[in-house]
């Protein structure tokens, strides 16, 4: 009996051995596509080596997607030996999914491999492209909606060049920028740029469905500059500056350093009377620094 014992822990430990946890060397999962449109058909073949020889000669090929046994699948032998499933999803609901391929083995199921299908859509067309030159970061720079959630990655590009006029021809390429992953703006630093001259801008969005572009802008940085309020503030009496007429305020201001170069206009608003619900409007340009008004 002991004899027979022996033999027998001896054959269970060649069974363990041989039995696999899984079966990934036997064979793999080919698709008609890794990545569709949400809601269209994807077709998989999962073919079994004919090197897998302790598999019986027709051993039954299951799928599964995620955890859901899926029914049916077309099942054949090869001319070569391998054994073929091939199974068609009509319709990929899900942005991602795992669809897995197993062998039944005894009572249980073995993997043989697994496959990512992801479902999405073709990028949308950006709109809404803006752009304002910030004189302290010293960049152009633009924003734009991307548009609805793809469920896939998609990459925004901001392309552009140097022309002449309405952009209708193209002078010099600028570097392409490419924004960060799920950022909707980009800057262009100013060694690209050439003050005072037109440039045609535009954003072209990319994932592997498709790829979209937005319309067309054409600006001159410097028409597009982004300006900060001048410093405002009433004059006291100093001996310096003349007293201001009866019944007035006199006001100073200093423009923002960075735009001193630029020509600029300038409006104050003043109520004349406290509790009136309209403004008074007074407009100057911008190389005058004091006004007087009246009470």
């Amino acid at each position: 009996m002991a004899g027979l014992g022996n033999w027998s822990l001896t054959r269970a430990a060649l069974i363990i051995l041989l039995l696999p946890r899984s079966l990934e060397g036997c064979g793999h999962i080919s698709l008609s596509a890794s990545t569709v449109r949400l809601g269209d058909a994807i077709t998989a073949s999962c073919i079994i080596k004919q090197n897998c020889s302790y598999l019986g000669p027709e051993s039954q090929i299951l799928w599964k997607l995620g955890t859901e046994l899926l029914p049916g699948g077309k099942q054949q032998r090869l001319p070569d030996g391998t054994q073929e499933s091939i199974i068609t999803l009509p319709h990929l609901n899900n942005p991602w999914a795992l669809l897995s391929c197993y062998l039944r083995w005894s009572n249980s199921l073995q993997m043989v491999d697994q496959a990512e299908l992801q479902a999405g859509y073709p990028p949308f067309t950006p709109h809404n492209l803006s752009c304002f030159m910030n004189l302290t970061t010293n960049c152009l720079t633009c924003q734009w909606e991307p548009g609805p959630d793809t469920h896939l990655s998609t990459n925004f590009t901001l392309k552009s060049f140097k022309s002449r006029g309405n952009c209708q021809t193209q002078e010099e390429t600028i570097p392409d920028c490419v924004s960060e992953d799920g950022q909707s703006h980009c800057s262009i630093p100013r060694k690209h740029l050439q003050l005072y001259q037109t440039m045609g801008i535009w954003v072209q969005a990319e994932n592997v469905l498709g790829t979209s572009v937005s319309p067309q802008l054409c600006l001159d940085p410097m028409d597009v500059v982004k300006l900060e309020p001048p410093t405002l503030w009433a004059l006291g009496p100093s001996s310096e500056v003349a007293p201001p007429q009866p019944g007035c305020l006199q006001l100073h201001w200093e423009l923002w350093k960075p735009s001193l170069f630029i020509e600029q206009n300038c409006e104050l608003r003043h109520k004349p009377q406290l509790g009136e619900a309209s403004w008074a409007l007074v407009r100057w340009k911008a190389t005058s620094r004091a006004w007087d008004g009246g009470g």
